[in-house]
Parts: C-alpha cells; sequence; structure tokens
C-alpha cells in the first residue's frame, strides 16, 4: 500500500501524476510543483546526460569513477575537488538510479550521505548554489518572520524560538515558518528518534532545538547524513533530498516547503502557479520596512 506522505514521484515523463489520496485543490498545487521540478531538472540533467555519453562514458567507466570515488572517500583527506569531476561524470547513473530505494540508492552511492557533495549534485542537476541563496534570502527575510510572530497570537509557536538570539535569528525564522502556515512542524523537524516517512531534520541532544549537541536527516527510516551542522545546512540538505529522491512534497507541510523551495532557494516556477496562501505570506513579511 502506497504510503500517502513522503512518496516517490513518477520521473519526468509521468508529470501528469496526481495523488488522490490528497484534496483535489492541493493535488493540483504539488502537479504544478512536480512539472516544474521535472522541466528544471530536464532542462540541466538531460544536457548532461547527451555530454556524457558524447565523450564515451558507459558502464566500465561509470563504475571505474564509482571506485575511485569510493577509495577517495575512505581517506582521511579525500580529493573533494577530484570526487566533484567524478560525480559530474557519473551523473547520469544517479539520475537513472533515483527510482530504486532510498536504502539501495543510498548503498551504491554513499557519498550523498555527505552534505558537502549532496549540495554539488544539486548545482549539478539544478544549477543552483543552494547555500549562496539561502543565505541571501534569509537574511533578508528573518527579522522580518520574527516580527511577524511576535505581533501575532504566540499561543501555537514552540517557546525555545520566541526569543533568540541575534545569533540565532536566522536559524528560528526558518523554524517557525510552519507554524506560521499553521501546518505540522513535526513534518518538517523533531527531536531524537520520532520517526515520520518523509524527509525529517532530526535534533539530537536536547529538548531545545536550538541547543541540539547534532542533527540528522532521515527519510524511509534511513538516516543519510548525521553530524554537527547548522539549521541553514539541515536544511540545504533536506530540501536536496527532496528533489534528488524524487520525494513528493507531504500535504501537511506543503506551503511551507513551497515557500521555501520558490523565496529561500529560488527554484521559482510561473509566478501565477504560486499557490495563494504562499504568496500572501510572502508579501505580508515583505509589506514591513
Amino acid at each position: 500500500m502506497k504510503k500517502k506522505y513522503g512518496t516517490k514521484k513518477r520521473m519526468v515523463e509521468q508529470t501528469s501524476y496526481v495523488d488522490t489520496t490528497i484534496e483535489p485543490e492541493l493535488a493540483k498545487r504539488r502537479a504544478e510543483l512536480l512539472d516544474y521540478s521535472a522541466s528544471h531538472s530536464n532542462s540541466s540533467s538531460s544536457l548532461e546526460v547527451l555530454e556524457l555519453e558524447a565523450v564515451g562514458e558507459d558502464d566500465t567507466s561509470y563504475q571505474e569513477h564509482l571506485n575511485f570515488i569510493l577509495r577517495e572517500l575512505a581517506k582521511k583527506q579525500p580529493n573533494l575537488a577530484e570526487i566533484k569531476i567524478r560525480m559530474r561524470r557519473t551523473l547520469f547513473k544517479r539520475i537513472e538510479a533515483m527510482t530504486l530505494p532510498t536504502k539501495k540508492v543510498m548503498e551504491i552511492f554513499p557519498f550523498l550521505g555527505i552534505p558537502q557533495l549532496m549540495q554539488h549534485e544539486m548545482q549539478m542537476k539544478f544549477g543552483i548554489d543552494m547555500d549562496r541563496s539561502l543565505q541571501t534570502a534569509i537574511h533578508e527575510l528573518a527579522p522580518r518572520i520574527i516580527r511577524v510572530v511576535k505581533e501575532g497570537s504566540q499561543k501555537r509557536f514552540s517557546p525555545s524560538l520566541l526569543e533568540p538570539t541575534n545569533e540565532r535569528l536566522e536559524d528560528a525564522a526558518l523554524l517557525l515558518l510552519p507554524e506560521l502556515f499553521k501546518e505540522k512542524t513535526e513534518f518538517l523537524y523533531s527531536v531524537e528518534d520520532e520517526v515520520h516517512p518523509c524527509p525529517t531534520v532530526v535534533f539530537h541532544g536536547s529538548l531545545n532545538v536550538l541547543k541540539a549537541d547534532t542533527i540528522s536527516i532521515r527519510l524511509d527510516g534511513l538516516t543519510l547524513t548525521t553530524g554537527k551542522m547548522t539549521i541553514a545546512e539541515a536544511l540545504e540538505y533536506l530540501f536536496s533530498t527532496y528533489f534528488l529522491f524524487n520525494v513528493s512534497y507531504p500535504a501537511p507541510l506543503v506551503n511551507t516547503l513551497t515557500f521555501i523551495q520558490i523565496f529561500l532557494f529560488q527554484l521559482c516556477p510561473n509566478k501565477k502557479k504560486i499557490p495563494i496562501p504562499v504568496l500572501k505570506m510572502y508579501n505580508h513579511f515583505m509589506s514591513f520596512d
């Protein structure tokens, strides 16, 4: 039986698929986002595939590149620059492999568990510098998000996020987004080992997420990556997981994730297709001086 949340999307040629387990309007929104994701992927990764085939990459050379990456990662100081070159030359195989179960994908390509290399994968496939996009956008939006939170009823917000220090202002703003959209925070992040079927940020070491010792990203019951990272880095990895593993946005978090996609990471479909709640929230933030 197919899971309701966190299900893998169909591939590019099948983006007309509509999930009947959710209400029609939400299904329409998701289909529009899938269409954008597919067309954006097609415009960059298909060119990459053609280029790779043109220079003669085949199953043998692919395996040689993969073996090199795995050997290099076993070293104390791996050559990340060379690994990124080999990742580019094997991208065509990973595009094909993303239809496999998550566990199998991570067994074949364990380097996707390294946040820096996950970001490189996103940049190759979608032409996006996730860190630069997020840092630029959240620097402007964070004070506005906190202001909106403080001017309204604060009962539904997590107390630990309401009075952040200046150093944690942007972190708090990112984590407050689901509650501003009146969506379920547990589909974005949880504490310790709570399990959800969709990609989730998991904080370890403290019930106060801003004081967590380590952070993990989980999908399909697997820990894809874990360690010391910033909340921004965790969000970048989480969003990469949605796009690279072809995972549909869960219904209880669709507006939050759509906002992040469009206004934080600058992956923007036709503005006419931006869901009204998402556009209204952005305009509300930007109405403040």
